[in-house]
């Protein structure tokens, strides 16, 4: 191929590439226009109050404790090691407020209650009545893990409010306590054999939301929870043993938003 050939193949190659360009070019502006930002509009109102509910799983992500610890549910181990924790996944209802005073801050406060994460066991035992009922009864005990959570996220409004995206830090309560299941208004004896764990800790999270109308929108989270405590398992949890637990968690699922009161700045 001649010199004169090749400038001739390269100028061709510049202009299809050129015009590959230009024509991808021409159809992102076009796409802009369509969705209205060929124009300088008004910034759309945005919601003050929004209220979530939605499901979750929760799932430990890693456990470790402050001494060398054994696996407790298997055979074999140094006996003088402490018991590791084991958690398993579960699901979770999961609750939230939030309140967004101006367009790019906002702040949160939810409450989740989650599945037998900790894998404390379904016992009966006999119950004294009190008042509402008469006699002894067995109750079986049941567990009730809570996570409650407050953050100050920043937001970043897309699409002219219709797509949101916010992250942020703040703070997580991790409660599990255990009581007997009670039949209607009857009170019993106190629980000699229930176990409380409470720790907290500092939690992260980032979500979208897609509002395909101002008031109503679906979201999707995930949220990180460090913690530090005695254990939060049944064969953990004692402060005699000397033993710091650090566990690690996540939460990530979906949920229904509903929003109200409206902002134009």
């Amino acid at each position: 191929m001649g010199k004169a050939d090749r400038i001739i193949s390269a100028s061709r190659w510049m202009l299809a590439r050129m015009s590959g360009t230009i024509g991808t070019i021409g159809i992102i502006l076009a796409v802009w226009a369509g969705l209205g930002y060929g124009q300088v509009p008004e910034k759309a109102t945005y919601n003050v109050v929004s209220i979530d509910a939605g499901f979750s799983a929760f799932k430990a992500l890693s456990s470790s404790g402050s001494v060398p610890t054994r696996d407790c549910s298997m055979a074999g181990g140094n006996p003088s090691q402490p018991c590791a924790e084991k958690f398993s996944t579960q699901p979770s209802i999961d609750l939230a407020l939030g309140i967004r005073p101006i367009r790019y801050l906002q702040g949160s406060f939810g409450f989740s209650f989650l599945g037998n994460f900790a894998g404390f066991g379904s016992t009966a035992e006999q119950y004294q009545c009190v008042s509402g009922c008469t006699g002894a009864f067995n109750r079986t005990i049941a567990t009730h893990p809570v996570l409650m959570t407050i953050d100050a996220r920043g937001v970043l409004p897309l699409f002219h409010e219709r797509v949101a995206i916010s992250g942020g830090a703040g703070l997580g309560w991790l409660q599990i306590s255990q009581s007997p299941e009670k039949v209607g208004n009857e009170e019993l004896q106190g629980c000699d054999v229930c176990q409380t764990r409470r720790t907290h800790g500092p939690t992260e999270v980032v979500e979208i939301t897609y509002l395909p109308s101002p008031f109503l929108g679906v979201g999707f989270h995930f949220r990180e929870l460090q913690v530090s405590s005695f254990g939060l398992t049944p064969i953990t949890g004692s402060p005699a043993a000397g033993v710091r637990y650090k566990d690690h968690f996540a939460s990530f699922g979906g949920s229904l938003t509903f929003r109200f009161g409206t902002r134009h700045h």
